[in-house]
């Protein structure tokens, strides 16, 4: 949000936002404070509505330096879900994390308070699951352009990633999703082949994946 309101649009190379990163900081932290208030209200509103679980995105923290991340990106997700409703009416209400672009900070994401990370393609799933163990479930992180092959090329890819995850345990959820975004030219049929693949292999597999 604070980069759409900086740079007026998609941030492109994200020049604007960084310019004021380092030349008024104290004038950016005043913006993301006001931002992640406001993103805590709206998801606070939509669990308060029916909605069972809530997702936090930061597309565009890859594009930060190390240590700018941990200043500018992770510490306002921290200060949005200590403010999300953990629970509503007696029901638990999960929260998820994605961030694009940092797999590198994925360590130190799981120190969010967050239930659930969301992990773009370029992931690694299993490696992401022996780097935090069982501190917080996954979700991710099919390559959305498979959706433009063929039938076989949609179950062998999702076959692929449920196996690179591993088994599901008690403490180690998956939900499986696409890394990013569904493209617009991918075809409805796609997506039903992707959710009977998704439950067929699940349930031959045995584990926890939602």
């Amino acid at each position: 949000l604070a980069c759409y309101m900086v740079e007026g649009g998609p941030p492109g190379d994200f020049q604007l936002i960084r310019r004021m990163l380092y030349r008024r900081p104290e004038l950016l932290h005043r913006l993301l404070l006001t931002t992640s208030q406001a993103v805590a209200a709206s998801l606070n509103a939509q669990i308060e509505s029916g909605a069972q679980v809530v997702m936090l995105l930061d597309p565009f923290a890859g594009a930060l330096a190390n240590g700018m991340y941990q200043r500018f990106s992770l510490f306002y997700a921290r200060e949005v879900l200590a403010r999300v409703h953990k629970s509503h009416h007696g029901h638990r209400v999960p929260s998820v994390l994605y961030t694009r672009g940092a797999s590198q900070w994925l360590v130190d994401m799981t120190q969010s308070g967050v239930d659930c990370l969301g992990l773009d393609s370029s992931y690694d799933l299993g490696m992401a699951r022996q780097l935090v163990g069982n501190t917080v479930a996954l979700q991710g992180n099919l390559d959305p352009a498979v959706l433009l092959g063929d039938e076989a090329c949609i179950r062998r890819e999702v076959q692929r990633t449920l196996q690179a995850f591993g088994p599901a345990t008690a403490g180690m959820g998956h939900v499986f999703n696409l890394g990013q975004a569904v493209l617009p030219s991918t075809p409805p049929q796609a997506l039903a082949v992707l959710v009977d693949a998704v439950h067929a292999y699940s349930q031959v597999k045995g584990g926890v994946h939602a």
